[in-house]
C-alpha cells in the first residue's frame, strides 16, 4: 500500500511542533513481524490476521490462536 505525499505541511521554522506532529501522524506502524501466513507485516496487520483466523476457527469449533500466532494449549 502506498502512502500519500504530504504536500501541505506547515512551515518547519515557524511551527516546529505542528510540523513534527503532521509529519509523524499516520506513519507510525512499528517494526515488521512475521505474520501467521509467513509474510512480514506490521503489528496491526498481524493482530487483524489473528483475529480473522480466530473467528474462522471458532465457527469450526477449534481452539483460538494466541498472540504469537500459535495454537493455545488447553
Amino acid at each position: 500500500m502506498s502512502k500519500k505525499a504530504r504536500i501541505n505541511l506547515p512551515n518547519k521554522d515557524k511551527h516546529p511542533s505542528i510540523y513534527k506532529v503532521a509529519k509523524k501522524t499516520g506513519r507510525t506502524s512499528g517494526a515488521l513481524v512475521k505474520g501467521i501466513y509467513g509474510t512480514m507485516v506490521t503489528p496491526k496487520i498481524n493482530k487483524a490476521q489473528i483475529a480473522n483466523k480466530n473467528k474462522a476457527r471458532a465457527k469450526q469449533g477449534l481452539a483460538p490462536l494466541g498472540e504469537d500466532g500459535k495454537e493455545q494449549s488447553s
